[in-house]
């Protein structure tokens, strides 16, 4: 499954793990149903979005088999917090397609809502960060946006 992370992500993981982003990140082709989220980012003058890279069965990086748990947790991307929800117009919880084998809701509804909006806050700065990029640095590579989004 890809996991596509925002900028404010991957400084995260950076800040609190000795991985250089090689390690962890990945460069996948911006299509209309990749980015409907997240923004598409050029570098090299080619549009890319940016998520954590997959072991040769699909599963994440990050994803500890041994122990069934994120090798991450206390820095994994705001997405991998929210899943499977968002809210709707009213502030509910929805649940979106979800993969996981049951169903189930957060034990605190307040918390979740508080860790969707913050996800929210943070794709906005995300978007942000990626204009800019964009708007001056779209030649550059990916070694560049990452020195860049740390500014």
């Amino acid at each position: 499954m890809t996991v596509l992370i925002t900028t404010e992500d991957i400084i995260r993981i950076i800040k609190n793990t000795p991985l250089s982003p090689e390690k962890f990140l990945t460069l996948y082709i911006a299509t209309e149903k990749n980015t409907e989220f997240f923004p598409k980012i050029i570098i090299n003058s080619e549009d890319v979005v940016i998520g954590l890279r997959q072991r040769e069965d699909g599963s994440c990086i990050f994803y500890l088999n041994e122990i069934g748990m994120c090798g991450i947790h206390l820095y994994k991307p705001m997405v991998c917090n929210t899943y499977p929800f968002t809210l709707n117009a009213d502030d509910e919880i929805v649940r979106l397609e979800n993969i996981c084998p049951a169903e189930w809701l957060p034990k605190d509804i307040d918390d979740i809502k508080h860790t969707v909006h913050a996800a929210w806050e943070e794709m906005d700065k995300n978007k942000e960060k990626i204009t800019k990029w964009n708007e001056k640095n779209s030649k550059n590579d990916f070694h560049s946006f990452i020195e860049f989004i740390q500014k």
